[in-house]
């Protein structure tokens, strides 16, 4: 503001300047050329008294300049002694010669003049030179000029600095209304949907000001909708999700139940069964605490044999149902490195958990291997740094996730199952990571492997 201000003044200054001077020559060539006519042209001889009064009259240094009858030497009539007298009558034919045009001069002792000479016509038969020399001094030309730039130069300053106050109070103003209009768009962008009174004249910021209520009224009602639509489609997914889930325990439970039918053993099909239902009950309460991070310090560690004997025999009849091959391999066969430890004297957290999380591991591979297919599970000690880590992989033969859903298969209710609600995965992973351990998958030799670290409570 203030350097636009200071061009502003700059510039007119120098066009005021420039008009001044401009003008000033023009009203002195007017004034001198005006006079010189009045006296060329005069009937009455310019004697001095005559030269006197004109140069009273017009505020003009006036002289006549005549050459003696036979000489080169001009004399002088001069109308007062004002005229100056460096003004040689030899350099006044020189000027003279240069014609009537407004001419500077300087003397070196009086200072600067503004000029013109003019011939005079002699009505007598003898031939002589005689001139008519006017004078301005310039310092009353110059203080002409002064008078007529200062005039425009303070008039352009003081509409200068007005426009400019001007200009800050509006936009002083607009810019409070935009401030006061892009701190409701962002309101309304965290999510905040009130309504605000427009401020100020009707104009276009009032208008968009009332455009922005009406969007939040919008915003806030499809909000609304939103999370009613959404809040029913998390109803609808968490009962398929329990629907789900229920089915795959219970299948279980009724093979184990068909095979002691079928063989007449029920001492090892019976606790199959019950166990089977036990996990029914165990995810059923896992789904409804997905979004928690909290751990139940009140479920036993087992041993990791014990979490892996528990794992195959809840999952290997299905396995044989589906007519999938399910190996159990202690040590990985790919050359992985591996340190041997004993199964039984290592403990697990949350053991029931851990599980669990198998348990939706390997049904995911059985499921992806499909009839024919082979399923490999197989459990290894290995150092993350140097941390050492208990792994579970599991791994199938099936074509695997595709590239598109590989970034989001861990999230909540993500999933590509027709039946399926998303919640398997999500939920192994959170066992994992509350057992300071990982859950990460890889396609690898035409194969998917699922890695499930975990962190043992004590390997004694």
């Amino acid at each position: 503001m203030v350097i636009a201000i200071a061009v502003t003044a700059l510039g007119v200054m120098f066009v005021s300047k420039w008009a001044s001077d401009t003008a000033s020559r023009r009203t002195s060539l007017k004034r001198l050329l005006s006079t010189g006519d009045l006296c060329t042209n005069a009937a009455y001889p310019l004697t001095p008294s005559v030269l006197t009064q004109i140069q009273d009259l017009s505020g003009l240094m006036v002289a006549t300049y005549t050459d003696s009858e036979g000489s080169e030497v001009l004399s002088i009539q001069a109308a007062s002694s004002r005229f100056p007298s460096s003004m040689p009558p030899n350099r006044v034919t020189n000027l003279a010669k240069q014609g009537p045009g407004l001419q500077q001069i300087q003397l070196a002792s009086e200072g600067n003049y503004n000029a013109i000479f003019l011939s005079i016509p002699e009505s007598s038969s003898v031939k002589r030179s005689r001139f008519l020399v006017l004078l301005e001094n310039a310092l009353d030309s110059q203080a002409t000029s002064v008078q007529a730039f200062v005039l425009p130069l303070a008039t352009g300053i003081f509409a200068s600095l007005a426009i400019a106050l001007v200009a800050a109070m509006v936009a002083n103003r607009i810019g409070s209304r935009i401030e006061s209009l892009d701190a409701h768009v962002r309101s309304i962008a965290d999510g905040t949907f009130r309504l605000e009174t427009p401020q100020g004249p009707v104009d276009a910021i009032h208008s968009l000001h009332q455009s922005v209520n009406t969007m939040s009224v919008q915003l806030e009602r499809s909000m609304g909708q939103i999370v009613k639509a959404e809040r029913t489609r998390l109803i609808n997914l968490m009962a398929s999700g329990l629907s789900h889930e229920l089915r795959n325990r219970l299948t279980g439970a009724r093979l184990a139940i068909q095979t002691c039918q079928s063989t007449g053993d029920f001492e090892e099909g019976l606790p199959i069964a019950l166990k089977q239902m036990q996990l029914a009950e165990e995810t059923i309460q896992r789904l409804l605490t997905i979004s928690t991070t909290k751990t139940d310090r009140s479920e036993p560690a087992l041993s990791a044999m014990q979490i892996v004997d528990a794992v195959v025999q809840l999952t290997r009849p299905i396995a044989m149902h589906q007519n999938v091959d399910f190996e159990i391999s202690p040590q990985p066969s790919d050359g992985t490195s591996s340190h041997e430890f004993d199964c039984d004297r290592v403990s697990v957290g949350r053991g029931a958990s851990v599980v669990s999380a198998l348990i939706n591991l390997v049904l995911n591979a059985i499921e992806a291997a499909g009839p024919g297919g082979k399923v490999c599970f197989l459990m290894q000690k290995v150092l993350i740094g140097d941390i050492p880590m208990l792994r579970w992989t599991v791994i199938d033969d099936g074509q695997g996730p595709t590239q598109s859903v590989a970034d989001s298969m861990f999230e909540p209710f993500f999933t590509t199952k027709r039946e399926g609600v998303g919640l398997g995965l999500a939920m192994s992973k959170q066992v994992a990571e509350g057992q300071q351990g990982t859950l990460s998958w890889e396609r690898r030799d035409s194969t998917t492997r699922f890695m499930m670290d975990v962190r043992p409570i004590s390997w004694e």
